[in-house]
């Protein structure tokens, strides 16, 4: 058995990985592509992630959910440059602010409220309750994408970046 404080570590690091390797590859598919595509793209894929790891609990492949952290972060990357680069195509100037705030607060209560629910389940071993919460989840984010209208067109200047195929120098290149 693995003990706990390398574990933790572990889980860290797993979910930190694709931040620091992906970044700047998210940024710039953020500024490439038209963004409710992604959205809805990354919602089907966080779907797919949901049954994987409910599966995966259920189960107990606890090498599958490690590895799962990794999608996890993956989509946090992505999704997290794609939200705040759609907002000032829906919303005017004045209001990206507070829609900003708006979003980072709806995120921390969908977290909060799943990190609460995650650990009665898991006290309770209730693991068909985590598993349902992660599927419905998934599947209501996946449908409420389909229903995005599509954002009003601006002149991408960015489809020139360039993608450096090596993560490092990519990642590199961002901190010049």
């Amino acid at each position: 058995h693995i003990k706990i404080e390398l574990l933790l570590n572990l889980i860290n690091f797993l979910l930190i990985i694709p931040v620091l390797v992906f970044s700047s590859y998210a940024g710039k598919i953020a500024n490439r592509y038209n963004k409710v595509n992604i959205l809805r793209a990354f919602a089907l894929y966080q779907l797919i992630v949901a049954i994987i790891i409910a599966t995966s609990f259920y189960y107990k492949f606890e090498l599958l959910l490690l590895f799962m952290l990794i999608a996890i972060g993956l989509q946090q990357t992505v999704l997290y440059s794609v939200r705040f680069s759609i907002v000032p195509q829906y919303f005017v100037s004045k209001q990206v602010g507070i829609i900003t705030s708006y979003i980072e607060f709806s995120w921390f209560m969908a977290s909060f409220i799943g990190q609460v629910l995650g650990s009665w389940a898991m006290s309770n071993q209730k693991i068909i309750v985590i598993a349902a919460i992660l599927v419905l989840s998934g599947f209501f984010s996946f449908l409420s994408s389909c229903f995005l209208k599509p954002a009003r067109k601006i002149i991408l200047t960015s489809t020139r970046l360039k993608f450096y195929w090596n993560p490092f120098k990519d990642a590199w290149h961002m901190l010049k």
